[in-house]
């Protein structure tokens, strides 16, 4: 088990958009850790076969189809759905809504989000293809927290992998997903655990998660 000590139970919330692997990593290392955590529900913007993988966990999956409701109905009820749940953190694993920054302001310091880049670098879509377009040799995933930017928000943590002469738009996105898997789940343990704490606009580790990274986790993943 690895070692992380909670003060309490935690309540999370996932936010969805696709597949939802990155989801199941998330819930799956909560389970194996037998870390104190709620999931509360997870909620998708469109039919996806994320909420047919939570349900499957046991877990309550909920459809808010943002097409059919219409943007301004769609981010209403989303911010109504999330304070009345009242979770600890909200998680975006793949959930590819931009929000309404007057209108969630007040929540995104509980919200978690991991982007495919080494952010500031690369923000936005297509992060792959870019990196190999301007033959950057350090590609990678940030967890960070949300802010009024698209991709700007706090940095928890960040992995690195080297890119070769031999990568492709398709195996980094296998690399970089793999990557995600494994720090996506640490990062939320982190900050339930109070490792790591906002303070105004950064985030400062209390303390070290490098022993995870290096004597814990390895254990259980592999790239």
């Amino acid at each position: 088990m690895v070692m992380v000590q909670f003060s309490k139970k935690h309540k999370v919330l996932i936010l969805v958009s696709g597949r939802g692997s990155n989801m199941v990593s998330i819930i799956k290392t909560c389970r194996r850790f037998e870390w104190p955590v709620e999931f509360l529900s997870v909620i998708s913007d469109r039919p996806c076969e994320a909420i047919v993988k939570a349900r499957d966990l046991g877990i309550k999956g909920e459809l808010l189809d943002r097409e059919k409701l219409g943007k301004d109905v769609f981010q209403a009820e989303l911010f109504k759905k999330i304070t009345t749940y009242d979770p600890d953190i909200v998680v975006l694993a793949g959930f590819m809504v931009i929000l309404d920054a007057k209108l969630f302001s007040g929540l995104f310091h509980l919200m978690i989000n991991v982007h495919p880049s080494l952010l500031p670098q690369f923000k936005g879509l297509n992060t792959h293809q870019r990196v190999l377009d301007e033959n950057v040799r350090k590609h990678g995933a940030t967890v960070h927290s949300l802010s009024s930017g698209v991709d700007e928000g706090p940095i928890i943590c960040q992995g690195a992998i080297s890119v070769t002469n031999f990568d492709t738009k398709e195996t980094l996105e296998k690399k970089v997903l793999a990557l995600e898997h494994f720090i996506f789940p640490l990062s939320i343990g982190a900050v339930l655990s109070g490792k790591v704490i906002r303070e105004g606009d950064k985030w400062n580790h209390v303390e070290s998660c490098e022993h995870w990274f290096l004597e814990e986790f390895k254990l259980f993943y592999e790239f």
